[in-house]
């Protein structure tokens, strides 16, 4: 579905005197007007009726013409002192009064402006709601509500017809990520053992703003190959076009024909990374000591293995997959501001071949929780995370505008994308909280040097398979 703006700018963009661009835009299919922000039921109604027609925009402080012109007549604004709470009650009005709750974002633009009579300290609230692929989205009342051409009110709808559709859109959404999620890379039967992670990163999600990779072949090896200034530490040294966009992969020191660190970028910036976990099996819990040689923790990980009764384990390390993340993390912001993309994007990940392993992360934390709780094993071989297939189920993952240094930026993602995957093994979430301790982004990062520094340094660890 498209996305209709009546600006030329993106909803973080806009100033005061952009809005004057709504003298001339009428409500109907894809504005409305509210001179003052009305009850939690009216602006649920508002947004449901969007989210279930073609998406639009709600502007709170802005007087129509008048009923036949329907266009933007006055900017009187919302008072300061009551910015805050209107922007609270529009969110606690979604919660409460939607089901399921349609994606919105909001904008305050604030006075003073001469060109359309905005005063100081009074502004537009802007509220821009997509078109939402779970409709239909029910009001608390009971009623399910659409947009009309020709009219400023949405309407509740009665059309079986027209009902039907809004089923089968959610339902083709929906099987349309299930299928994405579900999919199976093409393995030889060496590799069909092997435990990996696929992560499938999306920028629209909600399918309205058609994002476009415009940039050639020679602008993405750039980014992908760390030609252009980066932090990261994993540049792939093999991208080529494909059919649907581009693929990279890290072939050096490897066998090109293995199962590599590979990445797929569609020219609609979604993208599919996979790559092979760290991990290997013992049948003596003292080889820990060597395959695990110069982490921290190592001695404390065997001792409590051992008091838990194990004899034998198959481990996972997780400690380089941070870094990963915060490489892929740099790469993907550098590819989405190639696109002019500003709007975030949203992330799953899929374990596979990963059942009765033992996770193992070099953090003092993680083995605090160990001693308290046990010993955590993944049990599946197929495990998603966040759960769920649904598009509402992904992780949604912050670009952080406020924050100018790059490489903390990607850090700050990283820690976004890498909480649903250690809880999906049975680590705790504690790293995305403010307790008082050291930076979890640089705890991470520093196991995750560790386990650099291990692999540079020690021979490969040998896989013992049973």
């Amino acid at each position: 579905m498209p996305h209709y703006s009546p600006f030329t700018k993106e909803l973080p963009d806009i100033v005061a005197d952009d809005l004057e661009a709504l003298q001339s835009t009428a409500e109907g299919w894809y504005v409305e007007y509210k001179r003052e922000t009305p009850n939690a039921s009216s602006m649920a109604k508002s947004a449901t009726a969007f989210a279930n027609t073609y998406g639009g925009w709600l502007f709170y402080g802005i007087a129509e013409s008048s009923k036949d012109g329907a266009v933007a007549g006055s900017f009187p604004g919302i008072p300061r002192a009551d910015v805050d709470p209107a922007l609270q009650r529009f969110r606690q009005a979604i919660a409460n009064h939607a089901n399921p709750s349609p994606h919105f974002e909001t904008h305050v633009v604030w006075g003073p402006s001469a060109k359309i009579d905005l005063p100081a300290d009074h502004a537009i609230i802007c509220v821009y709601i997509p078109w939402g692929p779970n409709a239909p989205y029910v009001h608390r009342g009971g009623h399910i509500y659409r947009r009309v051409a020709d009219g400023s009110e949405p309407k509740p709808e009665s059309d079986r017809f027209v009902l039907d559709q809004l089923w089968q859109r959610s339902a083709e959404a929906t099987k349309y990520f299930a299928r994405w999620i579900e999919r199976e890379p093409n393995l030889s039967k060496k590799q069909e053992g092997i435990p990996y992670l696929r992560l499938l990163l999306v920028a629209d999600l909600w399918d309205d703003r058609k994002p476009w990779l415009g940039a050639d072949v020679a602008t993405v090896r750039a980014i992908m190959r760390g030609t252009v200034e980066a932090h990261t530490t994993m540049p792939y040294d093999t991208v080529h076009t494909s059919a649907k966009g581009f693929v990279a992969r890290q072939t050096r020191g490897n066998d090109p024909n293995g199962l590599l660190l590979t990445w797929r970028l569609s020219r609609d910036l979604s993208s599919e990374i996979l790559f092979p976990l760290s991990w290997f099996r013992v049948d003596d819990l003292a080889m820990l000591l060597d395959y695990l040689e110069g982490y921290e923790q190592i001695e404390r990980f065997v001792k409590i293995m051992e008091d838990r009764g194990f004899e034998r384990a198959k481990i996972i390390d997780l400690n380089v997959i941070y870094r990963v993340l915060v490489g892929i993390s740099e790469m993907y912001n550098r590819i989405l501001n190639a696109a002019n993309w500003s709007h975030g994007y949203h992330m799953k990940a899929v374990i596979v071949n990963a059942e009765r392993t033992v996770p193992f992360l070099d953090l003092s934390r993680v083995f605090d929780d160990f001693e308290t709780y046990g010993v955590p094993m993944l049990l599946d071989r197929r495990v998603t995370a966040p759960p769920g297939k649904d598009p509402e189920s992904f992780q949604a993952i912050n670009l952080f505008d406020d924050t100018t240094d790059e490489q903390a930026k990607a850090a700050l993602q990283a820690i976004l994308m890498f909480g649903p995957i250690a809880e999906a093994f049975g680590l705790p979430s504690w790293f995305n909280t403010d307790d008082g301790e050291e930076d979890w982004w640089m705890q991470l990062s520093n196991a995750g040097q560790r386990s650099i520094n291990r692999q540079t340094t020690t021979a490969k660890p040998r896989r013992v398979r049973s």
